[in-house]
């Protein structure tokens, strides 16, 4: 179309055609559509445009071979990537540009179209030169002769550790992904894979930031650290590099190094929302009235949340409110405090951390709800008063010498209980409260 102004002849005004504004358009839109390509936001994420979906034939299965497959996959996301500026020049030139003018300006076009075939040319020939000789050439060989100058023994250690998807630790923060094996240290991100091994690394946290997940919906944010992976004795062979990890798998990192974790940066590692929310639900169910039981029916069985310690909690009616709570729960003891605790989380809304002190859940069992106050530690009949108390969390230590307790019974909590609980979900949502 050429540009100029035409007056419509039934309502009589002027419209206007102008080529630099059309193509100022199709910048911007290509430009979104490009950041969200290299960027992918959760909802191209969700809708498969992302380099290993797009390519996933090219690629394989990532846990078989784990070396070969980033291998390709960084350098299909180079060319991908490269390739976005290319197909914006040619579309610029094939569909955008007026032609009359285009054809008026014939240096420009021809410029642009020697540019666009000579990137597509560099595009190819990095493709072909990385995959030369099974992969020597690539720049993730060179880091794997740093451990051995047969890198390919190397990457098969490396395949077969982390052949075994329950043993690893994988946290995803933007665009990169951590993977920590019984021996490697993986950091896997858009153009590159750096790695270390745990035998000779020395992790150190250097700093935290706080960030919104755009993939939850709870307004809790999210507390990532940054750790600094340095070798120790190969005097600057390997190089070192920066991961991001979520504060809640800071402890299986702890467990799964093997020469520990250092606190470079003095940095509070926190726990998330959850976390902080079954320590203040614990506080209130210690001081609720305690739910006697015979010593043979508390040694012959089990928690069936996690078949690792005895039950140790009851759920009674004991808040005494029929609107909240209709019905009582007959239900034997069943489950340990720190799995009907979890039980109790999982049912509270997202969205609104600060109403969860104040919720009610379904009995796992028979779906009559309960409150805080309607969970009733066990204790043992007859044991001595001085002793501890039955109940426990798993993992929290060895529990084997612990005793019972006996506890004055009350059918209704005291409104000191009931101050104690509003006290602890608002400690509970603290954390989200001051982060913003």
């Amino acid at each position: 179309m050429r540009s100029g102004a035409r007056i419509h002849p039934a309502a009589g005004f002027s419209l206007t055609y102008d080529p630099s504004s059309s193509a100022l358009m199709f910048t911007g839109i290509y430009a979104i559509v490009a950041l969200c390509l290299v960027m992918p936001p959760p909802a191209f994420v969700g809708l498969g445009l992302t380099v290993p979906t797009l390519f996933a034939s090219a690629l394989g299965i990532e846990r078989q071979s784990f070396i070969q497959y980033h291998m390709k996959r960084t350098t299909i996301t180079l060319a991908f990537h490269g390739s976005i500026l290319l197909v914006y020049v040619a579309l610029m030139l094939v569909s955008v540009l007026d032609a009359e003018e285009a054809s008026s300006n014939w240096v420009l076009r021809t410029g642009l179209l020697l540019i666009s075939t000579a990137g597509a040319g560099m595009v190819l020939a990095a493709l072909y030169w990385r995959g030369q000789g099974d992969w020597q050439f690539h720049p993730l060989s060179r880091r794997l002769r740093a451990f051995n100058p047969e890198w390919r023994e190397v990457a098969i250690s490396i395949n077969h550790d982390l052949h075994r998807e329950e043993d690893l630790l994988v946290s995803t923060v933007g665009g990169s992904k951590v993977v920590i094996s019984d021996n490697w240290i993986l950091r896997c991100s858009a153009y590159r894979l750096d790695l270390a091994h745990q035998h000779d690394s020395d992790i150190a946290i250097e700093s935290s930031t706080f960030v919104r997940d755009p993939n939850a919906q709870a307004r809790e944010p999210l507390q990532i650290l940054t750790l600094r992976v340095t070798s120790v004795s190969r005097d600057g062979s390997t190089d070192e590099f920066l991961m991001k990890l979520r504060s809640s798998d800071y402890e299986r990192l702890v467990e799964k190094v093997q020469r520990g974790v250092r606190n470079a940066g003095q940095v509070t590692v926190e726990n998330d929302l959850g976390d902080r929310f079954l320590d203040a639900l614990r506080a209130v169910v210690e001081e609720n009235a305690p739910h006697e039981l015979e010593v043979a029916t508390a040694a012959e069985e089990q928690c069936v949340g996690c078949w690792s310690t005895a039950p140790n909690v009851k759920i009674a009616s004991s808040c005494g409110s029929a609107a909240t709570c209709p019905g009582s729960c007959f239900c034997r003891p069943m489950w340990c405090l720190g799995c009907l605790c979890r039980w109790f989380v999982s049912k509270q809304p997202d969205v609104d951390p600060a109403r969860w002190m104040s919720g009610t859940a379904p009995c796992p069992t028979c779906r009559k709800r309960f409150c805080v106050f309607d969970i009733s530690p066990v204790v043992i009949a007859g044991a001595a008063q001085a002793a501890a108390p039955l109940y426990s969390v798993p993992g929290d230590g060895d529990h084997s010498a612990e005793q019972p307790v006996n506890q004055p019974t009350s059918p209704t909590p005291s409104p000191q209980a009931h101050a104690s609980a509003t006290a602890a979900g608002a400690a509970a949502a603290a954390g989200e409260e001051q982060s913003e």
